[in-house]
């Protein structure tokens, strides 16, 4: 089977939100690269960020500074043994069935279900400067066949000092399995895989645990009550494809416009662009101006392991509706260079 995420922690048993979590302080494990030390050698952690950037020293030449310590130790945590195991107490994941059973040859909708304390948050499928998304390697019998984790709309919060893409409080993730036409009601099927995430907060505590959900097979599936209300809105939030806007993107050196313009429909209020690539900023501020019937959305390129493509692709997430029920519009856009 295709692993689709990286194997960093110990290994975790646990079904149904049992499991071993791992904490561990944000600090190097190995030595570091060049480009993570800081002039007088120290290594950028959360602790020290808001000091060197507030002095206006750029301490990192390369990828972004807290990505790339983030990356660097969910990849050698898998190396280090030894180390003190503390349970994480910031956050739960577990596996929730949305509907009550299977149903033969059907699609069958599983949640993966984040609940974070205060303070702390996961991540958007783009975490945007810094960040790390779940990501899940699912094990599923023959015959089954899971699809593309389907992502709540993000808010803009905070790590350290900068403005990143993720969930406060809950959040829940969907991914539909279709399931085989052989399966007989009256039989369980086992879903499960291993999740691995970040959760930040005054420190960051990256995660792996094995999930798995024991699901009946039924003739009549029916949505659970208790998860009805979460994953309507997750679904409600899946980005909607619209003739109804005309948007456009240009480029001039370091800053994007995005205009959203519409003959047919009033303007929502409160627009912001979450890009799925590394072209516009997370932490820069976007800046609305106004116009008859459109609004343009003045954004930065990403500073630190910025990107520059030929096209802009991504979401525009609204307190109003683009569509009836959707306040998320999908955006895939040729960007236009403009002198």
């Amino acid at each position: 089977m295709r692993s689709t995420s990286p194997q960093p922690f110990p290994a975790g048993r646990g079904i149904e939100g049992e499991g071993e979590d791992v904490r561990f302080p944000l600090r190097p494990l190995l030595p570091l690269p060049p480009h993570l030390i800081t002039h007088n050698g120290h290594v950028m952690t959360t602790s020290n960020l808001t000091s060197h950037r507030n002095r206006g020293r750029r301490v990192f030449r390369g990828p972004s500074p807290l990505s790339c310590l983030l990356l660097l130790l969910t990849l050698t945590l898998g190396q280090i043994s030894g180390m003190t195991e503390e349970p994480v107490a910031p956050i739960e994941v577990k596996l929730v069935s949305t509907q009550t059973g299977f149903e033969a040859g059907k699609k069958f909708t599983i949640g993966i279900h984040q609940k974070m304390k205060r303070g702390f948050h996961t991540y958007w499928k783009n975490p945007g400067t810094l960040g790390m998304p779940l990501q899940m390697d699912w094990k599923l019998p023959s015959g089954f066949k899971a699809g593309p984790i389907q992502w709540p709309a993000p808010i803009v919060t905070k790590m350290s000092v900068y403005n990143v893409w993720g969930f406060e409080d809950e959040a829940l993730l969907l991914v539909d399995i279709q399931a085989p036409k052989n399966l007989k009601p009256g039989h369980a099927v086992r879903v499960e895989g291993v999740a691995i995430w970040m959760c930040c907060g005054d420190q960051c505590y990256p995660g792996r645990k094995e999930l798995a959900l024991q699901i009946p097979v039924v003739k009549n599936a029916q949505p659970v009550p208790h998860w009805k209300t979460l994953s309507n809105k997750t679904r409600q939030q899946q980005p909607a494809q619209s003739e109804r806007w005309n948007i456009s993107c240009t480029r001039k050196d370091e800053e994007y416009r995005l205009k959203i313009a519409s003959t047919v429909a009033p303007i929502p209020g409160d627009v912001r662009f979450f890009g799925y690539d590394r072209q516009v900023s997370s932490d820069k501020a976007q800046r609305t101006i106004p116009g008859e019937k459109a609004i343009t959305l003045v954004m930065q390129q990403e500073e630190h392991t910025g990107e520059k493509k030929d096209s802009l692709t991504g979401i525009l997430v609204a307190k109003g509706e683009w569509e009836e029920g959707r306040p998320v519009l999908a955006v895939d856009v040729p960007v236009v260079e403009s002198r």
